[in-house]
């Protein structure tokens, strides 16, 4: 009996290493994650801003020969703060002649152009639909002593005049360019007798999928319907999925492997700040120094707006606000100004731009509670609470009018 018993053993543990899931108990999955290229079935924009290479040229071999330095510039892929690849990543970008410009990716790191991809596009008629061939970049990463190879797909996007974006060099300006990841990490668990996948995608790319990384679970991928794009959380908090409730602890980024625990059922009256939930409750003070409780206001519909002086989309985004609360007598509105510059650059733009409703200053450095509680991190963001406190809109200064829409219908 004890040969079968270690037999069964055996086969028990073969069956999670062929399906890529090491089950630690009955609700914890270390689950293996693959990079998905093709058919990824949402796309989150975050690129990698690239910043000018002023060296010598010298350095580089395969530069096409109408290439010079007053129709081109060479630039260096920049991952962020604290991202410092071993490996430079160099791009050329210039004009090949009247018509036609040029941009060569050294992906290979190799500081050789003439065996890379070469895009040709011709830069007046561009558009935010234009798609390239994604590249392989190859590079090496330093991470606990060791040299860790790495490889990101990514894809050129070129903009001859990029919204919000000046430089002083014009040069950079011509050639600007942006790389963005054209791929994501994907795994899958069973629980319960149900198929779940796992999406794992990095907003702001990345040398690894680390704690930066963000994550779905779908439920039942080849039944599911839903062709919305779906919520995405960060590491060591509740996801939501149907009934169930699941959590990612960890991800290990050399193995590219996601811990996934399982929490429990959802609550029928779940508070979070996602659409869907029940807002959390908060007490504060406005900016003339009154008590503001927003459980005082259960009972009617509330717009919550996130925003700052300094956020050019929350400033144009305000006009819209105006409309809305000049038509919308019985909607409560309420403006949280998050910044670092002082309740009275606030004042001063709530009287400049005649913001005539309730007004709250939460600064970014000190205690950000009501920014935490509602998982503030892009601006503008603006949330409607419907009369039984839940959170019935979510979105950006893009789905204003989608949001205006929304309020008429229930007004109308």
């Amino acid at each position: 009996m004890k040969g079968y018993f270690f037999l069964l053993i055996i086969l028990i543990q073969f069956f999670f290493s062929i399906t890529g899931i090491a089950q630690t108990n009955d609700k914890e999955y270390n689950v293996s994650l693959k990079k998905q290229t093709t058919n990824i079935p949402f796309i989150l924009k975050g690129g990698c801003f690239t910043t000018l290479y002023n060296g010598s040229r010298k350095t580089f071999d395969g530069i096409p020969p109408f290439l010079n330095r007053q129709n081109s510039i060479i630039k260096t892929v920049h991952f962020g703060r604290g991202f410092n690849v071993r490996d430079s990543i160099y791009i050329i970008v210039g004009d090949k002649n009247n018509d036609t410009s040029i941009c060569i990716i050294d992906a290979n790191t190799n500081h050789d152009f003439s065996d890379d991809y070469v895009y040709l596009y011709n830069r007046d008629s561009l558009t935010e639909a234009s798609a390239f061939k994604a590249q392989t970049l190859h590079f090496k990463y330093p991470m606990n002593g060791n040299m860790i190879d790495c490889h990101l797909d990514m894809r050129p996007s070129f903009f001859s005049k990029p919204n919000g974006l000046k430089y002083g060099d014009s040069l950079s300006q011509k050639y600007y360019v942006v790389l963005f990841l054209d791929e994501c990490m994907v795994g899958s668990f069973t629980f319960n007798k149900i198929n779940y996948k796992i999406y794992a995608v990095m907003p702001t790319p990345r040398p690894l999928y680390g704690k930066e990384t963000i994550f779905t679970i779908i439920k039942n991928p080849k039944k599911n319907k839903d062709k919305s794009k779906p919520e995405f959380y960060d590491l060591n908090q509740p996801i939501y999925t149907g009934d169930e409730v699941f959590m990612i602890t960890k991800i290990n980024p050399i193995k590219n492997v996601a811990a996934v625990k399982y929490i429990g059922k959802r609550l029928d009256k779940e508070i979070g700040f996602r659409k869907g939930f029940y807002a959390p409750e908060f007490i504060t003070k406005t900016v003339n120094g009154n008590v503001f409780d927003l459980k005082d206001y259960k009972g009617k519909y509330i717009l919550l707006d996130f925003w700052g002086t300094w956020c050019k989309p929350c400033i144009q985004s305000l006009p819209y606000l105006i409309r809305m609360n000049k038509h919308f007598k019985d909607l409560v509105m309420v403006s949280v100004a998050c910044e670092d510059s002082g309740i009275k650059t606030v004042k001063e733009a709530i009287k400049k731009y005649k913001l005539k409703w309730l007004n709250i200053y939460e600064p970014f450095k000190g205690n950000q509670d009501i920014i935490n509680k509602f998982n503030i991190k892009t601006f503008p963001t603006t949330l409607l609470i419907d009369p039984k406190g839940k959170i019935i809109f979510r979105g950006g200064s893009k789905e204003l009018y989608s949001l205006n829409n929304l309020i008429k219908d229930i007004y109308n």
